[in-house]
């Protein structure tokens, strides 16, 4: 993805990653965040990461983007200057995304290589205990439930 900002950023075209829902809460340690500061501090946290020069954009905490897309874990959508959605993935793929980009911007000379980037990735902060208390294991689709005294 990265590649494809660089290329055609200069051309005019926008890109940002949308913070939605965690797809596999507890990966690595993290947890879903309870409220938005919680969702930006995850933000930093991806962005120190990846390394990434992506703009961020974080959904609301009742998950209205993530809703409205479909609910899929990293989708990716192509939005023409008129607000017309020309391309739309379930999940998100640089190599189409780049065919999309040489289809309605143009090819470009020199397309960069991951292997150009460079990027100050970093590690997982491992600061969450484990092994503390068991794994429970979740009979069929059943899902953890949050409750909030009123």
């Amino acid at each position: 993805m990265e590649t494809v900002k660089l290329d055609y950023e200069d051309k005019g075209v926008n890109f940002y990653y949308i913070y939605k829902p965690l797809a596999h809460p507890e990966y690595q340690g993290y947890v879903s965040p309870i409220n938005m500061q919680e969702r930006l501090m995850h933000i930093t946290e991806a962005k120190r990461r990846l390394g990434t020069s992506f703009t961020w954009l974080a959904d609301s905490m009742d998950n209205v983007y993530h809703k409205a897309s479909g609910e899929t874990p990293n989708s990716e959508l192509v939005i023409d200057p008129n607000g017309i959605v020309v391309a739309s993935r379930g999940w998100s793929d640089p190599a189409a995304l780049r065919k999309d980009m040489e289809r309605l911007v143009g090819a470009v000379d020199n397309p960069t290589q991951i292997s150009d980037l460079n990027l100050p990735t970093q590690p997982v902060i491992g600061t969450v205990a484990k092994g503390i208390v068991p794994r429970v294991t979740k009979p069929g689709r059943f899902l953890p439930m949050e409750t909030e005294a009123i």
